[in-house]
């Protein structure tokens, strides 16, 4: 805290701050709260913790699988799965439809990490990294847009072959 204040003391006789160098010091600020918070009322956990100076952004997302409990990055808020909770109760046809719509992303999520650099993701700003991952969205797409169009291609010249032979056959 003596840092942030001497902080504040230079900006008040006149030193001025860039926009990013604003946005950092905020950034300190919030994770100096949290922490103060954690420590006064010693728990390990606050709303909208960040983990990340240099991407504050970046949320924890609890998996619980072996080895990675938690996980770190850019959530996406699709259908829950597992039980229900206590007193509320469920549709299975709904369950069942949201299931296999989330078995499908999750498909294209780990095609998209594998193969299209999502997994890959560095970016330091919220904009970036929202750009990064547009652009690994739009490659899954085109390779997906591909593969159609190269069985339309293999159909097409499948056709034109049978039609060569058709005609070579007739001709006879």
């Amino acid at each position: 805290m003596k840092t942030l204040d001497a902080i504040d003391g230079k900006r008040s006789l006149g030193k001025s701050l860039t926009t990013r160098q604003m946005e950092r010091l905020d950034t300190l600020r919030t994770i100096y709260e949290q922490q103060e918070y954690m420590y006064d009322h010693h728990t390990h956990s606050v709303p909208d913790r960040i983990v990340s100076v240099s991407q504050p952004f970046v949320r924890p997302i609890v998996r619980g699988k072996a080895g990675r409990p938690v996980e770190f990055g850019a959530k996406l808020d699709i259908p829950a799965l597992g039980q229900p909770k206590k007193g509320e109760t469920r549709d299975k046809a709904r369950d069942y439809r949201d299931e296999c719509e989330r078995v499908e992303v999750e498909r294209r999520f780990s095609l998209a990490k594998r193969k299209c650099g999502l997994g890959l993701v560095t970016a330091k700003l919220r904009e970036t990294a929202a750009h990064v991952i547009a652009m690994s969205v739009l490659a899954l797409n085109l390779r997906k847009i591909q593969r159609a169009l190269l069985r339309l291609l293999a159909y097409l010249m499948l056709v034109n072959i049978k039609y060569c032979l058709y005609i070579i056959k007739s001709s006879m």
